[in-house]
């Protein structure tokens, strides 16, 4: 009994090591249980009349929905002018390597961090810390949502 699961902890360890590196992943692929549609079936999505019976329900949605859409429209331009300005900022405070200062009464802020690190599952299991330990010292966050709205094609 013993040998076996030092075998089986092995073969995981091999399995972990294989996805980590540049070898060649001893770990199978996932199961295609599902039968992709014939190419041509469309998946359809349902419209907002369909879902949505309620017409005052359904007008609020939709006029919520446009509203984001313009905002979206606004914003995505500010973003990118944002971001271009904050690389221009970081370059010029790194070049004088300020740190902090105030500039017309704003407080300005600067500083390099290092990248996230995160931990890598199959590496500890290919180093071999037991998947009860990895478990047991995993935490999971709340759960989130995320709301994802894409225009419509002109």
């Amino acid at each position: 009994m013993a040998k076996t699961a030092a075998k089986e902890k092995e073969l995981k360890q091999k399995m972990a090591q294989s996805v980590s590196s540049a070898s060649p992943s001893m770990v199978p692929g996932p199961r295609n249980t599902e039968v992709p549609p014939a190419p041509e079936e469309k998946q359809t999505v349902p419209t907002i009349q369909e879902l949505i019976g309620d017409e005052e329900d359904r007008l609020t949605l939709e006029q919520l929905i446009a509203q984001r859409i313009s905002l979206d429209a606004q914003i995505k331009p500010l973003e990118k002018s944002k971001d271009l300005l904050t690389d221009r900022i970081k370059t010029q405070l790194s070049s004088y390597g300020i740190t902090q200062m105030l500039c017309d009464g704003a407080k300005v802020s600067y500083t390099v961090t290092a990248g996230r690190k995160t931990i890598n599952y199959h590496k500890l299991i290919a180093a071999g810390v037991e998947e009860d330990t990895i478990t047991a010292c995993t935490d999971i966050g709340a759960p989130g949502s995320l709301l994802k709205i894409t225009p419509a094609k002109e």
